[in-house]
């Protein structure tokens, strides 16, 4: 079954610390007209993120006014994949728009591949 996320400021949080196994998994999910999609921060290879076969599309101004629109933000995580997404923007909105940004990415193997990113300021951005 397809999980939808329509206009909300976030579509998912999620925060992984060292107290116990977890894990965030997003399959063919659907993001509309969120100002973040997904954050997720604290994750590695023993508890990983794997974002795949998922939508993300904001193309509608994003209320209220943030500075930037993001789809996928991983912070403080390594291990993870995300991969064969697609993600839209629009172009006209004052805000930057990020498909996929990685803070702090670590030493484990992380894979982002097979992503489709449209209109957006930047399509995948290291910090």
């Amino acid at each position: 079954m397809q999980c939808n996320f329509d206009s909300l400021y976030y579509g998912i949080y999620a925060m992984s610390t060292c107290l116990g196994k977890s894990s965030l998994v997003v399959d063919s999910a659907v993001f509309n007209d969120n100002a973040r999609s997904i954050y997720a921060s604290g994750f590695t290879q023993i508890n990983p993120v794997e974002v795949s076969g998922s939508f993300f599309n904001c193309d509608q101004p994003i209320v209220p006014d943030t500075d930037s629109i993001y789809m996928v933000y991983l912070n403080n995580s390594t291990g993870f994949k995300v991969h064969e997404n697609e993600c839209s923007g629009n172009l006209s909105q004052p805000q930057l728009q990020y498909g996929v940004i990685v803070n702090n990415s670590g030493t484990d193997n992380n894979y982002i591949y097979h992503n489709t990113f449209r209109q957006l300021t930047f399509g995948i951005h290291g910090l």
